[in-house]
């Protein structure tokens, strides 16, 4: 007996000192050299998630014993997300530090409400954060727009207007995911029970939000605009929306924004044109910020189908249920405006 209980004593001292050896030249550098790579830590990466990336790009020797020494000092939960240059020649510890710490200069960047992705690509490259073709290119990603639930051909209208800090040379699918992941998280706010909608009524909220977004300019008329638009569609009357034959001047065509258009443009054939087509355009024509989302789910309750402008300046409107009041009131603007030239 006594010389079972020294083998096993033997044996468990062996195994003690083969593990703190494996252990030990684990923790160690993968190799000597000082090339630094770009590893990439993104919002909500598990600690699993980031250790499979650092093996794989080559900058630690293993991926166990790189889980084990982060959970046990409970570190898994303190890695910060960014954009990190590592090197193959820093060991485990050098590693957590820096992902810790995160120290990253960061860029902030104001999107505001109404932007298309081509402008908000070209205001990500104007402050070095990412170039307009890879954000452009991210927004069509098939694996981004499946995996958060966007039935359109780009996450347009899912970009939310906010204001942001990335790192310069951000990857374009972060910078994506970051303005898809603040939409939701608005939304939630908004309609709670958002996740119960299929992906095509939510992406009818949302081009509708988009319209709306473009339309409105006092906040007190939000709800009420997105309220025309709703009854319109009610009884398949066309939306007859400038702000999308705007879209398909700048967007589709290439076009100078203008601050008033012609009734020839109003012919101008294209899907997004809701003067020749019924019903909503095939995608958004903006991204819609919070007031535009929040009346688009929740408009007022009126009988208006009709709304012209009554205030450029304040950007006031007068609503009507009947076209001949409707007509009075573009007639009672337009000789207010025409006697002040």
């Amino acid at each position: 007996m006594k010389k079972f209980f020294i083998v096993l004593l033997v044996i468990t001292l062996f195994a003690f000192l083969f593990f703190f050896y494996y252990f030990k030249n684990n923790m160690e550098p993968l190799s000597q050299s000082k090339e630094l790579i770009t590893f990439s830590v993104g919002r909500g990466d598990s600690l699993t998630v980031i250790t499979g990336k650092l093996y794989e790009q080559g900058l630690i020797k293993n991926e166990l014993i790189f889980k084990l020494y982060g959970r046990y000092e409970k570190l898994d939960s303190k890695l910060k997300e960014g954009e990190y240059k590592l090197s193959p020649s820093l060991n485990v510890k050098q590693i957590y530090s820096l992902l810790i710490e995160g120290r990253q200069e960061l860029v902030s960047v104001t999107i505001p409400e109404g932007y298309t992705a081509r402008k908000i690509s070209k205001i990500l490259e104007d402050k070095g954060v990412v170039k307009a073709d890879d954000f452009l290119n991210a927004i069509k990603s098939e694996k981004i727009l499946q995996y958060y639930n966007i039935p359109f051909k780009s996450a347009e209208g899912f970009l939310y207007p906010d204001t942001y800090s990335f790192q310069e040379d951000y990857p374009a699918i972060l910078v994506v995911e970051s303005f898809i992941k603040n939409f939701y998280k608005n939304l939630k706010e908004i309609y709670p029970s958002y996740n119960k909608l299929t992906s095509e009524q939510l992406g009818e909220k949302v081009i509708l939000a988009s319209i709306v977004e473009r339309e409105y300019k006092s906040v007190t008329e939000v709800k009420t605009i997105a309220s025309v638009f709703y009854n319109r569609l009610n009884i398949n009357m066309m939306l007859q929306s400038c702000a999308t034959v705007m879209y398909v001047l700048t967007e589709e065509l290439g076009q100078a924004h203008r601050d008033r258009l012609y009734f020839e443009d109003l012919e101008v054939v294209s899907p997004y044109n809701t003067y020749l087509n019924l019903g909503l355009p095939p995608g958004a024509i903006s991204n819609p910020g919070y007031n535009a989302l929040d009346a688009a789910f929740h408009p007022d309750s009126t009988d208006y189908i009709f709304f012209v402008v009554r205030d450029r300046v304040k950007g006031l409107h007068r609503f009507s249920s009947k076209y001949s009041d409707h007509e009075a009131a573009r007639l009672d603007y337009l000789s207010g405006f025409e006697s002040k030239k």
